[in-house]
C-alpha cells in the first residue's frame, strides 16, 4: 500500500490550482473546456459560481504513467451540486466519475466514453451511468475503493453503493465541478486492497463429519450492500 497523490491544499490565498503543488504527487491540470479556474482560499479550493461546460482538474503523477489499478480516493467537501471525483482517469475520454446531487441526496457514477459534445455535459454519447444511489447524510467525507472491477462509494463511512464495472482498469483521479460553489479539502488517493478480502471456506474433512471432502473453496466474489463478502 503506497499513497500516490495527497493534497491538503494549503498555499497563498488566491492561488491558481494549476500554480499549486500538493504534499504527495505530480501536479494539477486544467482539463475543462472554457478554462474556468479553481482557486486556493484559506487552504482550501474553492470555485465560484459557474455555468455550462463543466470543469474539471486531475493530477499528473510525479512518476510518468503512474496509475492507481486498485485503491482508493478520498476528499473532503462542502460540494453543492454537481461536485464530482474523478478516478482511473488516463484521458479526457477515459476515465470514471463520481457526480453528487445534493438536492436529491443522490450519487452517480458515469463512465467517459467519448468526447463528441465539447460542452462536457453529462449525457450520451458522451458519458455513460453505471450506478446510482442515495444517501442523504451530511457529506464531511467522500470516498471511493476501486479494486479489480469491484467500485464501492462512501458518504461519511457508510456505503453508498458497490457496483462492477471492467471498462478502465487503471489511471489518476482528479475533482469536477458542474454549475455550483464548492470548497475541498484533504484529498488522499491511495493504491492496495482494501475491500474486504474474499473468505476461505473450509468444507469438511475425514473425521469431522463430511468423510471424503476436504479442502479449502474460495467462492466467486459477491458484495452485499453492507459492504461485507
Amino acid at each position: 500500500m503506497a499513497i500516490i497523490f495527497q493534497d491538503t491544499f494549503t498555499d497563498v490565498n488566491g492561488t491558481l490550482l494549476e500554480n499549486h503543488t500538493p504534499e504527495v504527487g505530480g501536479s494539477w491540470v486544467d482539463g475543462s473546456v472554457a478554462g474556468h479556474k479553481y482557486h486556493i482560499n484559506n487552504n482550501v479550493v474553492q470555485v465560484a459560481f459557474m455555468e455550462s461546460p463543466r470543469d474539471y482538474y486531475y493530477l499528473v503523477p510525479a512518476i510518468p504513467g503512474q496509475g492507481i489499478s486498485n485503491g482508493y480516493v478520498q476528499i473532503d467537501t462542502t460540494g453543492a451540486d454537481g461536485f464530482g471525483l474523478l478516478f482511473r482517469h488516463t484521458s479526457i475520454t477515459q476515465h470514471y466519475l463520481l457526480v453528487l446531487q445534493s438536492g436529491q441526496g443522490s450519487f452517480i457514477l458515469y463512465k467517459k466514453v467519448s468526447n463528441t459534445d465539447p460542452t462536457g455535459a453529462l449525457t450520451l454519447p458522451d458519458y455513460r451511468i453505471i450506478k446510482s444511489g442515495s444517501n442523504t447524510a451530511p457529506r464531511t467525507s467522500i470516498k471511493i475503493i476501486f479494486q479489480d472491477t469491484v467500485i464501492s462509494v462512501y458518504n461519511s463511512g457508510a456505503l453508498v453503493f458497490s457496483v462492477q464495472d471492467t471498462t478502465y482498469a487503471t489511471g489518476g483521479v482528479g475533482i469536477h465541478t458542474r454549475f455550483s460553489p464548492m470548497s475541498i479539502d484533504n484529498l488522499i488517493a491511495e493504491s492496495g486492497n482494501f475491500l474486504p478480502s474474499v473468505p476461505s471456506v473450509s468444507i469438511g474433512s475425514s473425521g469431522s463429519g463430511a468423510a471424503g471432502r476436504s479442502g479449502s473453496y474460495d467462492f466467486n466474489r459477491r458484495i452485499n450492500n453492507d459492504g461485507t463478502w
